[in-house]
């Protein structure tokens, strides 16, 4: 994983924090239009969604690893 070494867990939580918060923003109303109101699913939001899915993993990774870190 890029960063695993040299980034520490609250500075990836930041990074991860905001590329949610910009991704969800883009992602958002496509989404429900794909999803409620059975609008069309283009390359782009599936390639968003699957970002935005990574982006949630490695946030609670480095959750997870800032709190083994905090307890230890």
């Amino acid at each position: 994983m890029a960063g695993k070494k040299f980034l520490n867990p609250a500075l990836k939580i930041i990074i991860c924090l905001v590329a949610i918060a910009i991704l969800g923003y883009f992602v958002h109303e496509p989404l429900y239009e794909a999803v409620f109101r059975n609008g069309p699913v283009d390359k782009i939001l599936a390639a968003r969604v699957l970002v935005l899915i990574g982006f949630v993993y490695l946030f609670v990774h480095s959750v997870r690893e800032l709190l083994k870190r905090d307890a230890a």
